[in-house]
């Protein structure tokens, strides 16, 4: 559920599903809790962290019980050295911090970039949509997109609509038995006890 290296030998990752962020050096000893779930908003998960140039802070991205998709996640920050959090954009997932100053995010197979304040830790105006068809999960909110230090980016492009599928029920043969009239995001199908 993503990691990254900051410049201190530390890396700061998500080790389950539903839990929060943890902090460990590559050098050993044991690793510490950073974030934790808060259980009155209905927290779900922490996850894809991104250390923030000086390493003081981190973005990550929060789901709730209340969100049906990563697309409708929340972009937030955190203090390595106190634990606080704080809300910096509703609606996306995977954030990184780029040198020209903005945060990059994804929502609805598009990248956003709205200017980001290092030193208050605020976005600094609104998000703009920078680019279309980028490969996103909507159930992990894993994202095909990466920068490198010189801000060249490389990503998986996907068509639109790559994730709407619609459920069929076939026997062993392929015979179509039921074909329901949905189409939607769907992952993990499965039968109930009585069939």
């Amino acid at each position: 559920r993503g990691a990254s290296w900051g410049q201190d030998d530390s890396i700061l990752y998500a080790p389950s599903l539903g839990g929060g962020l943890w902090k460990g050096s590559v050098h050993g000893g044991d690793p510490r809790p950073v974030t934790t779930l808060d259980s009155t908003r209905r927290e779900m998960t922490h996850r894809w962290p991104h250390i923030l140039p000086g390493g003081r802070a981190a973005l990550f991205t929060i789901r709730t019980a209340d969100e049906p998709t990563f697309d409708k996640a929340e972009i937030a920050v955190v203090s390595l050295a106190t634990g606080k959090c704080w809300t910096l954009i509703r609606g996306g997932t995977n954030a990184q911090y780029l040198p020209t100053g903005h945060v990059v995010f994804a929502r609805d197979q598009a990248l956003f970039a709205v200017p980001f304040d290092l030193a208050k830790l605020r976005v600094a105006g609104e998000p703009v949509r920078v680019l279309q068809g980028v490969s996103i999960s909507p159930a992990t909110g894993a994202v095909g997109f990466a920068f490198a230090s010189n801000g060249t980016m490389a990503y998986a492009p996907v068509p639109p609509d790559s994730h709407r599928a619609g459920l069929v029920h076939k026997d062993a043969r392929g015979g179509l038995l039921s074909d329901f009239d949905a189409e939607g995001i769907f992952e993990d199908p499965r039968f109930s006890p009585d069939g």
